[in-house]
């Protein structure tokens, strides 16, 4: 009979409040490090166990730079290593300086120390609430009409405990609307992952 029906969609506190969520993908990126070094020098070297976790490296001018394991927490967790999908292999670890590490026999000695970094993702599906909203939705169709909406921060553990995970988007029966992308980072200190 081309009827029209519209009911009101607002989030403000009165009558008709209401609570509306839109469809969202979650897209935590996780890295894998594993590290490497080379030695080309006429001195022993030994390697203890740890060596990567605890051994300190040393610019060319002696100054302490920190640990392999330490340095390479930071860059991730900072930004600087790329989260793009895949394996990259060989990262200088501190960069193009020369880097030097005690031997095992008191004696500092020239050594390269690198790392390679796998980052994969992981996915998660759920409905994003909107904090603030002012539209009609149209009855017949299901979709909502608004010149503009907020969201508001989401706990990451929230993602982590109830939005459902998948292995892919194609999984989905509806699109999401929106998609949010966070990094899973490390405690250099605890050796543990934090999702942020």
């Amino acid at each position: 009979m081309q009827i029209d029906l519209y009911s009101p969609v607002d989030t403000d506190p009165h009558k008709w409040q209401a609570s509306p969520t839109i469809p969202a993908l979650c897209d935590f990126r996780l890295a894998a490090i594993s590290f490497g070094i080379s030695c080309s020098a006429p001195v022993p070297l030994m390697l203890p166990y740890g060596f990567f976790n605890d051994n300190i490296i040393y610019d060319e001018h002696g100054n302490a730079l920190g640990t392999c394991y330490g340095k390479m927490v930071e860059r991730w967790n900072s930004g600087e290593l790329s989260d793009h999908l895949g394996i990259t292999e060989k990262i200088n670890i501190f960069g193009d300086i020369p880097v030097q590490t005690d031997n095992g026999y008191g004696q500092l000695c020239p050594v390269s120390v690198y790392a390679g970094i796998e980052v994969r993702e992981q996915l998660f599906s759920g409905q994003l609430p909107i904090l603030q909203m002012s539209g009609f939705k149209d009855e017949m169709t299901g979709q909502v009409i608004t010149n503009a909406f907020s969201v508001g921060l989401l706990d990451p553990n929230e993602i982590d405990e109830n939005w459902t995970p998948i292995t892919s988007e194609n999984e989905l029966e509806v699109k999401p609307v929106i998609r949010l992308q966070g990094v899973v980072c490390w405690d250099a200190n605890a050796g543990v992952e934090i999702k942020l």
